[in-house]
């Protein structure tokens, strides 16, 4: 996958550049870029020689594998974690609650 391509996957799934830096490491260029998900709060970072290979770190580390089937995959997973996160929320508060109008009774 190229560069532009990675970072589009990136913010169509949500993410965005946090920060972005080169420097000299041992007189040798690196690159830093830092992500961060608004939604879920994460941030995920990707350190190396280019800028290529940093972003693919951080791409990878967030599991998108490749922009088409893989990537359609990752976001449909990801709707259906969030779903699952949120009901077992709302399923946890309703028990609370449920449970301190036992306690009153």
């Amino acid at each position: 996958m190229r560069l532009e391509e990675m970072l589009a996957a990136m913010r169509d799934a949500g993410w965005t550049v946090g920060s972005h830096n080169d420097y000299h490491e041992d007189g040798k260029l690196h690159t830093f870029w830092l992500f961060t998900h608004v939604k879920s709060g994460r941030f995920v970072k990707g350190e190396a020689p280019t800028d290529h290979e940093a972003v693919k770190i951080a791409v990878r580390a967030v599991g998108i594998k490749k922009f088409c089937e893989s990537y359609i995959q990752f976001c449909e997973s990801y709707i259906q974690r969030r779903a699952e996160i949120v009901d077992a929320t709302e399923k946890t508060k309703l028990s609370r609650k449920t449970a301190k109008k036992a306690k009153k009774s």
